[in-house]
């Protein structure tokens, strides 16, 4: 059933694809060149931001069709990659007279990232899944509630200054609103509001932490190292900008403005990956063992080629614009400084690009096992031993060396207790009259443990039997 609050975030959703589509088409259609394009950096830039965040974002959506965490994570990197394409329609807009320039400059209106903050609210609903925390959703609810209604005031303010509308604005009115302007100004508290709406959202997602499962505690660890690691930058520099207007003096000259832009720009634009990964991981999305392996494989080695790529480009491009200078003028003065410091920052994440790699092939390809030597020597070992707690603690070895599971338990029968019990004790006792040890009973290939998916037939089980596979953070079980 579609709800008021899924209702709005899909109006929200098609106000942004229209800001992509439009800002990619004046771009790849060379309609902001040559024109006087705001910013201090080239077209591309924002372009790419655009590519990354609205490609991750339509990926984590198409694959969420079960679980409404990653269509919330994919509709928040949708409203950011709109963001980035406000430059490239006022570029376009500014450019020209025709129907294009005035599609571009409608488009610059609709200001879908003002929802930000009320996506992401809807995100921390869900992410980490609790059982039972209800005082902690009520003020989840009631900050989706707040964020709901700040981005529809600042939406609304926006379109009252930028479209037609601004005519019938007193000016009074107008002065009181133009600190809610989206468009870079000075004064402009525009992103510090949808910053610090966010903030309390971050603190209630690890206030649910104690709630959740061990497998959600770690996808929210991950998820919050990465948003740090990528959205940081950005979000310090936007603040000290907003609350000290000696730095935003500062960082409006041109080499400050692009050493920020080279650190801010790259890390941001990990965030989409490392953050999918983290919310993807763990079944969360439809799809299947191998190809999540693949899909966190791929997604890690991007984020490391990004990591060095980036830097190379933003030094490249500062050689590139200051190619007039002689190498003594390049070296003198405050510029030496700067090129010196993106120059380290190369040589030091190059450097580091294949002990990362390394690692990396090490964490998903260790060395290699024959499935049939691995059987042969199970039973070599059932046929040899007659006690139950040292096969099973073989049998664990074995199939961790064959396929490199985060967490392995085998489980010996109790008849006596009627019960499969774990010979270490690390793991519950699981009854052997539930219905988890009936469906294992009664087939003989693996069974994932999908309870998220809405229609799995394992949210039928009793809620003991959903705790126990929860509580370990069991993927699969077979008989």
């Amino acid at each position: 059933m579609t709800t008021p609050l899924r209702r709005a975030q899909i109006v929200v959703l098609a106000a942004a694809l229209l800001k992509l589509v439009g800002g990619l088409a004046v771009w790849a259609g060379g309609v902001v060149d040559g024109a006087d394009y705001p910013g201090a950096f080239p077209s591309w830039v924002h372009a790419v931001h655009v590519i990354v965040f609205s490609s991750a974002g339509l990926l984590l959506i198409a694959g969420g069709r079960t679980d409404v965490r990653p269509r919330h994570l994919g509709s928040l990197f949708v409203l950011l990659g709109a963001s980035f394409s406000d430059r490239l329609l006022v570029a376009a807009a500014a450019a020209g007279t025709g129907p294009v320039a005035s599609l571009a400059a409608t488009l610059a209106i609709l200001q879908p990232e003002s929802f930000v903050p009320f996506v992401f609210w809807r995100f921390v609903n869900d992410f980490p899944r609790v059982e039972s925390a209800p005082g902690l959703q009520r003020l989840i609810r009631a900050g989706i509630a707040i964020s709901l209604a700040a981005a529809c005031a600042l939406a609304a303010s926006n379109l009252l200054l930028q479209s037609p509308l601004r005519d019938v604005v007193s000016l009074d009115l107008a002065a009181r609103l133009q600190p809610l302007s989206r468009m870079p100004r000075e004064g402009s508290v525009f992103w510090t509001v949808l910053i610090l709406l966010q903030i309390p959202a971050y603190l209630l997602m690890f206030r649910k932490v104690p709630f959740a499962a061990p497998g959600e505690r770690r996808r929210v660890a991950m998820f919050v190292a990465g948003m740090v690691a990528g959205g940081a930058p950005m979000m310090i520099d936007v603040a000290l900008e907003s609350f000290i207007p000696a730095f935003a003096r500062f960082m409006n000259q041109p080499t400050p403005r692009m050493v920020s832009g080279v650190i801010c720009y790259s890390a941001l634009l990990s965030v989409p990956w490392t953050t999918g990964y983290a919310v993807w991981v763990g079944h969360v999305m439809d799809v299947r063992l191998v190809v999540r392996k693949a899909i966190q494989y791929g997604l890690a080695r991007i984020t490391i080629l990004c990591a060095v790529v980036l830097p190379v480009a933003g030094l490249g491009y500062l050689l590139y614009q200051r190619r007039d200078l002689t190498l003594g003028e390049l070296l003198t003065g405050t510029q030496s400084l700067t090129l010196a410091a993106v120059t380290l920052i190369c040589i030091v994440l190059f450097r580091a690009r294949k002990p990362l790699n390394d690692a990396l092939d090490r964490r998903f390809f260790r060395e290699q096992y024959d499935s049939r030597e691995v059987l042969a020597r199970i039973a070599d070992r059932a046929r040899s031993t007659d006690d139950g707690i040292t096969f099973a603690a073989f049998v664990e070895t074995e199939i961790d060396r064959s396929i490199h599971a985060e967490r392995v338990t085998v489980l010996l029968v109790q008849p006596e207790l009627e019960r499969l019990a774990s010979p270490g004790g690390d793991v519950r006792p699981l009854p052997l009259s539930g219905g988890l040890v009936a469906l294992l009973s009664g087939d003989t290939s693996p069974l994932e443990l999908d309870f998220i998916g809405e229609r799995s037939p394992l949210r039928r089980l009793s809620h003991v039997e959903r705790d126990w596979a929860t509580q370990h953070a069991f993927r699969a079980c077979r008989c």
